[in-house]
């Protein structure tokens, strides 16, 4: 059972949309809300704390509102409304898209409408990795990298982060050095390479998983070669390469067997694709008629 602290400065504190799930060493989960601008620590017991972040503007909200003496009064927001590195609940996010972590058990975030990438310590402080800039499309380290839309996240065995950036699949390593990896295709009707990539998962091999727009899944390996694994038209089917069909993928993951789970929304179905591309159903939980 989940359990929200009762402490006075998280009275309010909930879920509101879960966009990433990781856990450190011990089994502790890390939750990140793209809507809350948080990131929650659950532990064995099931409560709930703010690990880092606070429910602090947007920045597509443009304007703060609120009354002093009955009389309404607005301003302009920020940057630093919505974008912070601090410890704890002195950091501000602003819709954090993904989450991960690495072997020393630092988490990283993918800050979508911040454009950069956030680390967060073990002792929850934290810094900006890589970005932090207006939208902008620049290979460069630190504060110097341009991102212009940031997706998913995942890392390999090396600590080497990959981001997905708008058609690009872009790294960043423990320094901050971001570089680009692998562009896809602008043309829909190219199956050699993915098109408007949009989630990410990486094995034990290091071979990255990339789901696109189009209900396609390919396999890159560590040096770079794309490989089409399955996918076609949207539907249902199970099966192997153009003969599997899913409707609208919104996630995939790795098993410790090596296998990818695909979670297939618009089936209502949790899918497992084996190591030679054998696509099957776990479940399907599709609403009674």
């Amino acid at each position: 059972m989940i359990h929200f602290s009762t402490e006075k400065k998280e009275e309010n504190l909930f879920f509101e949309q879960i966009s990433g799930i990781c856990f450190d060493k011990s089994g502790k989960i890390f939750i990140s809300d793209v809507d809350n601008q948080r990131i929650f620590k659950m532990d064995f017991s099931g409560s709930v704390t703010t690990f880092a972040g606070q429910n602090n503007p947007r920045a597509f909200d443009k304007y703060s509102c609120g009354r002093r003496q009955g009389t309404a009064i607005c301003r302009k927001l920020q940057k630093s409304d919505h974008f912070a590195d601090g410890k704890g609940i002195l950091a501000k996010f602003d819709a954090p898209n993904g989450i991960v972590i690495d072997t020393k058990n630092n988490l990283y975030v993918s800050d979508h409408r911040n454009n950069a990438i956030r680390k967060i310590t073990p002792k929850g402080e934290v810094i900006t990795l890589a970005g932090g800039n207006e939208v902008g499309y620049i290979d460069a380290q630190g504060k110097k990298a341009y991102f212009n839309n940031l997706k998913a996240i995942a890392i390999n065995s090396n600590n080497l982060i990959f981001v997905i950036d708008n058609n690009t699949l872009r790294t960043i390593d423990v320094q901050g050095q971001v570089r680009t990896f692998l562009k896809g295709t602008h043309d829909p009707n190219n199956e050699k390479i993915f098109f408007n990539p949009q989630f990410l998962a990486i094995d034990k091999a290091d071979h990255i998983y990339i789901s696109d727009s189009r209900e396609r899944i390919y396999r890159v390996s560590p040096s770079g070669q794309v490989v089409f694994v399955a996918g076609s038209n949207p539907g249902y089917a199970d099966g192997r390469g153009k003969n599997v069909k899913f409707a609208q993928i919104r996630g995939i993951a790795i098993d410790e067997a090596g296998n990818l789970m695909i979670s297939d929304h618009n089936n209502h179905a949790i899918r497992k694709m084996t190591s030679e591309g054998y696509v099957t159903t776990l479940l399907n939980l599709k609403y009674p008629d």
